[in-house]
């Protein structure tokens, strides 16, 4: 996938630890959501190439596990900058697998048949390598190299939504970072786990937080629909 880099003022050599993977499926979620909401296919066929673009860089980036190759994350701290390795990060693997769904919606009201059936099966295979490799337990974790918890991860039950609300991985992620990621003192979920053990950032982010009522909204809802 392309990737974010800012530049070193004195040297203007790139900094590796903002490599992101997950640039293509935030934009193929982001054309998705205003095509959803505008229903304008003229405006969606001014969007078809770099659609095409972004599912093409999503299936020719993932690695030998299946998912989007590793990264510095959605925080961009997991990178030899920071003392870190580059990870397999839910993140990046779960906005690539979102986005091609989208894709492939969106090919299909253009009336891409081909295109279509290779977004799903790509976005499909994408999404069994998320289940295979980094739900443990039934909950979600950070990455294939971590089992520590990582708020960026609930974006998945609420925002853009990859998982059944009646899988038991959603309750049970929820409650774990709930647990796992709240201040007791301040209230607020904290970014990641680690982040508060050899970061120091002690510091609620406002963003996770809302992620997290977000997840507890959407199964709520799931709840109402079951009583009636």
């Amino acid at each position: 996938l392309t990737s974010c880099f800012s530049y070193n003022c004195r040297t203007g050599e790139p900094e590796d630890f903002t490599a992101e993977n997950d640039s293509a499926g935030l934009i193929l979620a982001s054309v998705w959501y205003c095509y959803k909401a505008a229903g304008d296919k003229e405006f969606l066929r001014d969007y078809r190439s770099l659609i095409k673009l972004c599912a093409e860089l999503i299936t020719g980036s993932c690695d030998e596990t299946g998912l989007v190759q590793a990264s510095a994350g959605p925080w961009e701290n997991f990178c030899p900058r920071h003392g870190r390795e580059y990870e397999h990060h839910v993140w990046d693997s779960g906005i690539s697998a979102f986005g091609l769904r989208c894709a492939a919606v969106m090919a299909e009201d253009l009336a891409l048949n081909d295109d279509v059936i290779l977004y799903r099966r790509a976005g499909e295979q994408l999404i069994n390598a998320v289940r295979k490799h980094l739900i443990r337990d039934e909950v979600l974790c950070r990455s294939l190299e971590s089992d520590y918890l990582d708020s960026s991860v609930l974006v998945f039950f609420g925002l853009f939504p990859l998982f059944d609300r009646s899988e038991p991985v959603m309750a049970n992620t929820v409650a774990v970072i709930e647990r796992g990621l709240t201040d007791p003192f301040q209230g607020g979920l904290w970014r990641y786990e680690d982040a508060i053990v050899d970061m120091g950032d002690n510091i609620p982010w406002p963003l996770c937080t809302l992620w997290l009522a977000s997840a507890y909204l959407t199964l709520g809802r799931q709840s109402d629909e079951i009583g009636r």
